[in-house]
């Protein structure tokens, strides 16, 4: 799941102490609303094929929160 879908909740994402790499094959991209996202340099975004059936419509930026430093450091 993008951090924008967790809304406050950001920090239990299983991804962002395992790493990304445990994600299965699949293609992600950035829609239009993550270049204002304050985890955009560390989300893989939205899974391509999501967004083709679904659009992007649902997600919007994070624009701050409590956990952003520590998930960042977890990223050196």
């Amino acid at each position: 799941l993008p951090f924008c879908v967790m809304q406050g909740l950001e920090h239990h994402i299983g991804e962002i102490y395992y790493g990304y790499n445990t994600i299965p094959d699949k293609t992600y991209k950035h829609h239009k609303y993550c270049q204002d996202c304050i985890y955009q340099e560390i989300c893989p975004g939205v899974e391509i094929r999501y967004l083709k059936q679904f659009g992007d419509i649902e997600f919007s930026p994070v624009k701050a929160s409590i956990y952003f430093q520590d998930i960042k450091a977890l990223y050196g």
